[in-house]
């Protein structure tokens, strides 16, 4: 654990190698002016009879620094490109906030896509509908969170006996309800964001 084996750095000071202890290298391409990793080979010195080089390519939007399309390559690259059959493909749509409202992934081997939708979001950018990708069956999750503070417990999110003013940050989740109705209520948090006691579909608290 710690430190790798070894890191190389391109011209602009970001990534351009870093070396594990089991000698995996893996190589990056970095934009220089967002900053952004816009390739990334893993397993790049892997020779072995059935190598595991797998290459990741990334398109952003360097606006909101959020990616817009993932790319999955077996094998590594020639001249700064995939070399390798396309493996998968996660495409993500933004709002005009930059909040992510929907993830497809596509398997190239034999076209099928799953889509993810994200609806809802609150005004620090969490969703509060989640769409899954299933059409057999209902796959909808709901998410509400903590909207305030208060000592008392009367203010909205609010679990009685639980909530003081450390405990119920604003924007932590307050109940997680499932396609079937079934919700689950965080009562409150420690100072580093971890539930304290969760009450499931059964009223059962731990």
């Amino acid at each position: 654990c710690g430190s790798p084996q070894a890191i190389t750095y391109d011209p602009a000071g970001y990534y351009s190698s870093i070396k594990d202890w089991n000698n995996n290298l893996t190589n990056y391409v970095f934009d220089d002016t967002s900053g952004l990793e816009t390739l990334r080979t893993e397993a790049a010195n892997d020779t072995s009879a059935n190598p595991v080089t797998r290459t990741i390519t990334t398109t952003w939007n360097t606006n909101f620094r959020e990616p817009t399309q993932i790319n999955e390559y077996i094998g590594g690259t020639t001249g700064g490109l995939p070399i390798g059959s396309a493996l998968r493909v996660t495409k993500f749509g933004l709002d005009n906030a930059g909040n992510i409202t929907s993830k497809t992934v596509i398997d190239n081997s034999t076209g099928n896509s799953r889509q993810w939708s994200y609806q809802n979001y609150t005004s620090w950018g969490a969703p509060q509908t989640i769409i899954g990708p299933r059409t057999d069956v209902p796959d909808t999750a709901q998410i509400t969170y903590y909207t305030g503070q208060s000592t008392s417990c009367t203010g909205s999110g609010c679990v009685a006996a639980t909530c003081t003013t450390t405990s119920c940050p604003v924007g932590q989740i307050y109940t997680a309800t499932n396609s079937l109705g079934q919700k689950a209520i965080f009562g409150s948090y420690d100072g580093n964001g971890r539930p304290l006691t969760v009450t499931d579909a059964n009223g059962i608290q731990t």
